[in-house]
């Protein structure tokens, strides 16, 4: 999965995490432009467009309401020219 160079967003892994309970708090949060993954006891989200401060938000709003836990978090900057 390549994320739009141009959006930017944020990529996170989550452990032991639920697929459809990270969708509901997605869903709650308005997040509907996701793309998620479940790899076997992970959970892979992409949130395009999402800057640092949101996704301290968005992190936090994941792991308290599904009991996950972050394994790993990169924020993509957006960029002005594609590559």
């Amino acid at each position: 999965m390549s994320p739009p160079p141009r959006l930017g967003g944020v990529l996170y892994v989550f452990e032991e995490a639920d697929l459809p309970s990270i969708q509901k708090v997605l869903a709650a949060l308005d997040l509907q432009k996701t793309e998620i993954f479940a790899c076997k006891a992970n959970v892979v989200v992409f949130v395009p467009g999402v800057a640092e401060d949101a996704a301290d938000r968005i992190e936090q709003a994941i792991s308290l309401q599904t009991k996950s836990r972050t394994i790993e978090r990169a924020v993509i900057p957006p960029s002005s020219a594609s590559r």
